[in-house]
């Protein structure tokens, strides 16, 4: 009968070790898990922000891009205006002597 209480005992201690290492595992895995959860939110965060700084600089370099574009094309339409202008100006004589004549003749 002793010998069943010594092995009740031990079984009893055993069993109580037990709850405590599955208690400590608990909460190890508890942190472990809010840890994990506050390493989530850190990198979500630090994505974002990088995402919106690569969003921005994207936008400025294409801005730049299109404000070089349209300069390029205010450029050669001024260009191509200052041809007819010149080529016009060129035909005024040839112009006015054809209107004068096809008046005169009428």
């Amino acid at each position: 009968m002793e010998a069943e209480k010594g092995l009740l005992q031990e079984i009893s201690t055993t069993e109580e070790e037990c709850c405590i290492r599955l208690e400590e595992a608990k909460r190890n895995a508890e942190q472990t898990i809010a840890e994990a959860r506050e390493e989530h939110k850190r990198i979500i965060a630090q994505a974002e922000h990088e995402g919106k700084d690569a969003a921005q600089r994207y936008s400025e370099t294409e801005r730049i891009t299109l404000r070089q574009e349209i300069e390029s094309l205010r450029e050669e339409a001024a260009g191509a205006r200052n041809t007819a202008i010149t080529r016009g100006e060129k035909n005024i004589p040839a112009a006015v002597r054809q209107i004068l004549s096809a008046v005169a003749f009428e």
